[in-house]
């Protein structure tokens, strides 16, 4: 019996070996799973780090384009007032009586004089049309660069 009693012994030992290595071998792959996932995850996130660093390479581009656009306006909307005051110093000097061209300082009779005042009003006119259009064109970049750099700021 006691043959038989070792054998059954060692067999329950197999067996006890055998449980504990499934057992082993279950933990192993539910941790593989869970690095598996870990794993995915990683590199859903790094693609959306991507896709964000894509996105705010983009907005400094855009941001760099449009302060530049800025840059031109307020330099033109500089221009424009300076042409716009000496438009109206012109006008100016020929609404006087006795009113000499501004240019080739000659007497004006009524006609050159009328024609040289509505000349002055029209330029006068256009030039404040083009201020106004260029002011809105600041305004509206001044806007696109604050709310591109809140969208910058949100992505990071």
């Amino acid at each position: 019996m006691n043959r038989l009693g070792r054998f059954f012994g060692s067999a329950d030992k197999r067996f006890e070996e055998y449980k504990r290595l499934q057992e082993s071998i279950e933990q192993q792959e539910a941790a593989l799973e869970k690095s598996e996932s870990e794993r995915k995850q990683i590199s859903a996130d790094l693609a959306k780090r991507e896709e964000l660093d894509s996105q705010i390479n983009d907005l400094d581009e855009k941001t760099t384009q449009t302060t530049g656009e800025r840059a031109v306006a307020e330099s033109s909307l500089a221009r424009i007032v300076g042409d716009l005051d000496e438009v109206r110093q012109m006008r100016e000097m020929i609404g006087e009586e006795n009113a000499v061209c501004p240019v080739c300082r000659r007497s004006m009779d009524g006609t050159a004089h009328t024609e040289a005042i509505d000349y002055y009003e029209t330029q006068e006119r256009k030039l404040n049309d083009e201020r106004q259009q260029t002011e809105d064109t600041i305004a509206r970049l001044t806007v696109l660069l604050k709310n591109g750099g809140q969208k910058k700021h949100h992505l990071r």
